[in-house]
């Protein structure tokens, strides 16, 4: 993560399909505009496509981007800017 530019880590120790997930939900209720989310894969996120698309919603209504690092995916945030992770980046890593 720190090749990739991050500057603050967020850590869970919980499995990627569960909501009661406190690092995961502090994340999104501390993004700001340009921030962008650095995860090593997305089902770091959620291995469930309906709750991946709901946390990428809730990410993009921030104004802020998702990069996955495994998956060499960068989806911008609203402004459509594809901000950098250098400039402002979270992340969020589960460990099963």
């Amino acid at each position: 993560m720190r090749a990739a530019g991050v500057a603050r880590t967020f850590r869970e120790r919980t499995a990627g399909g569960r909501w009661d997930r406190p690092q995961l939900h502090r994340l999104l209720d501390q993004l700001h505009p340009k921030d962008v989310v650095v995860v090593w894969k997305l089902d770091r996120l959620s291995r469930l496509l309906q709750d991946l698309l709901h946390l990428m919603d809730r990410i993009a209504h921030a104004g802020a981007g998702l990069r996955s690092l495994a998956e060499a995916a960068v989806i911008p945030g609203a402004s459509g800017d594809g901000a950098s992770p250098a400039s402002s980046a979270s992340a969020a890593d589960g460990a099963d």
